[in-house]
């Protein structure tokens, strides 16, 4: 139900405190990425992303098209449902396509500053180990280095812009057939956030999928 300005109880119309009306939500057992899959099937032919520099622009076909691309490669390279995939590197008409394509397959994803201090970066891999790392080229040999001195040298990174990465956009063939993978619990976590650290160190903020699609829901 779409909510007007009648929908709202305004303050000469009761004790000065503006009131909206409660959000009507339909629970849904469907998980994030099946979610996602199907808005971007469903609205193909609008626009998704804009570089703002070059005004190049994806649609949500060529998006998804990327996005199950990558998600098959992803899960030849061993990815699986709960495996933490995390990206770390400036916007780009690419850097979304990793994240999205890992919510696709049941995994969990989270992203990482590229700005942030070599320390904080170390300790949130301490703390959130991804099992795949999608990272600008000066971001690279920092996420290496530190995957080494906390003891998990099997993490790998994949730089944007770079020939290993390009495996992830080629054509595949069962990308006509491929199915997003559907996660039998949507209170298992979707997504983690890193906090800001203003009072201590950053922490992982584990977010479900029934917390993010009723958040969608409540502000569309």
């Amino acid at each position: 139900k779409s909510i007007t300005m009648e929908d709202y109880l305004l303050p000469d119309q009761g004790d000065n405190i503006i009131r909206t009306p409660d959000v009507e939500y339909e629970f849904s057992k469907k998980c994030l990425g099946v979610v996602l899959f199907e808005q971007m099937k469903k609205h193909s032919g609008n626009t998704a992303q804009i570089d703002a520099i070059t005004g190049t622009d994806d649609k949500y076909e060529e998006l998804l098209l990327k996005c199950i691309r990558a998600a098959i490669e992803m899960s030849d390279r061993g990815i699986k449902e709960d495996d933490i995939i995390c990206v770390c590197s400036p916007n780009n008409l690419n850097s979304c396509v990793p994240y999205l394509a890992g919510l696709f397959l049941g995994a969990k994803v989270s992203a990482l500053d590229p700005m942030m201090s070599f320390e904080d970066m170390k300790h949130l891999l301490n703390q959130v180990p991804p099992k795949m790392i999608f990272a600008s080229e000066t971001s690279q040999k920092v996420l290496e280095e530190i995957a080494n001195i906390i003891g998990l040298p099997s993490i790998e990174v994949i730089p944007f812009n770079s020939f290993v990465f390009e495996d992830f956009l080629t054509p595949k063939s069962n990308e006509d057939v491929f199915k997003p993978k559907i996660v039998d619990d949507v209170f298992k976590t979707a997504v983690i956030f890193f906090s800001s650290g203003t009072t201590g160190l950053p922490k992982g903020i584990c977010i479900n999928h029934y917390t993010l699609l009723q958040q969608s829901t409540t502000f569309t």
